[in-house]
């Protein structure tokens, strides 16, 4: 195996270590947030693609305390990886969308573990102001911060059509309210959309690489039981990547994106009594060894198209 410095991309597993001196992993929690998307403030079914039991950590009915459930994945990660430190992953729904009090507390509820290095936080780029970056800014001065925005794509027509509930011009406001703080950012696009293609994807990375961010995940669009998108995938109106055209893509993608930027993330999955469209997002490990094969095939690596950062100043 290729070591992280030598690979044509950057994996984020490589840039803890670096940053950490040792491996750390992300501990996922569901501190029972919800989302202007379900409830009401704009939309009340979630996004189109969105089934939470298909990638949170717990599920609204069947949520323990914080301390339970960090408990237990201090336990499973040690049983699979062996023994590391920790990042806590607010995950679930959107997890800013709080007072500022109780995300305050919230973050801080498991600072000074020892095995406990950082947080990160997911949430939405509507979701996002100058109290927020300010708490998560003041945070980042005392331990690890990373903020992950769900970004998707910048094309509004295609957030439309999944319902997402936010624009492009949202997410471009949160990035440059994020931009110069002591915090990491990570940003998420989803590849393959409903109308997009590789013209669509390639001018969504090229976006994103004029502000300055650290990480990235890449998720391929699947079709999980319970959404919007199951009936009209069924009846054969939506039409999805095969795995070397997702492969493409992510090089795509990963060309015009800095090559200082790790990637946390080349797929995602859903359990498969949940999983409705094919399961080839399941293969982690081949689909990292097809990703590497493109690149060589290309005589590429990331970041060879990447255009330079916006001088963005803080909460610019």
């Amino acid at each position: 195996m290729l070591s992280g410095r030598s690979l044509p991309f950057l994996p984020y597993s490589r840039y803890l270590r670096d940053r950490f001196g040792g491996p750390v992993r992300k501990l996922c929690v569901d501190a029972g947030f919800t989302c202007p998307n379900l409830d009401g403030n704009k939309g009340t079914g979630g996004c189109a693609f969105c089934n939470n039991a298909a990638f949170s950590a717990g599920s609204r009915g069947n949520r323990r305390d914080l301390a339970t459930q960090v408990e237990a994945g201090r336990r499973y990660l040690a049983r699979r990886y062996g023994e590391s430190r920790y990042i806590l992953y607010f995950q679930a729904f959107s997890n800013t969308y709080a007072p500022l009090p109780e995300l305050d507390y919230l973050y801080r509820l498991f600072q000074g573990e020892e095995d406990v290095v950082g947080i990160a936080v997911g949430t939405r780029p509507d979701c996002i102001d100058h109290g927020v970056v300010e708490l998560l800014d003041g945070l980042a001065a005392e331990t690890h911060v990373t903020l992950e925005l769900g970004i998707q794509t910048i094309h509004d027509a295609s957030l439309r059509r999944v319902r997402r509930g936010h624009t492009w011009t949202e997410s471009r406001a949160a990035l440059e309210l994020a931009a110069g703080r002591r915090f990491d950012l990570c940003l998420h696009a989803i590849l393959g959309l409903p109308g997009e293609g590789r013209e669509e994807i390639r001018e969504t990375a090229e976006a994103l690489a004029r502000f300055p961010y650290h990480s990235l995940k890449l998720h391929n669009l699947h079709i999980v039981h319970g959404t919007d998108l199951a009936e009209p995938y069924r009846a054969g109106r939506i039409h999805l990547p095969d795995r070397p055209t997702y492969i493409s893509w992510v090089a795509d993608f990963l060309e015009r994106t800095p090559p200082t930027v790790a990637l946390q993330r080349l797929v995602g999955d859903a359990p498969p009594n949940l999983l409705l469209s094919e399961g080839w997002c399941h293969d982690k490990p081949g689909l990292y060894r097809d990703l590497l094969a493109e690149f060589d095939h290309r005589g590429s690596r990331q970041g060879i198209y990447a255009a330079a950062p916006l001088r963005l100043a803080a909460g610019a």
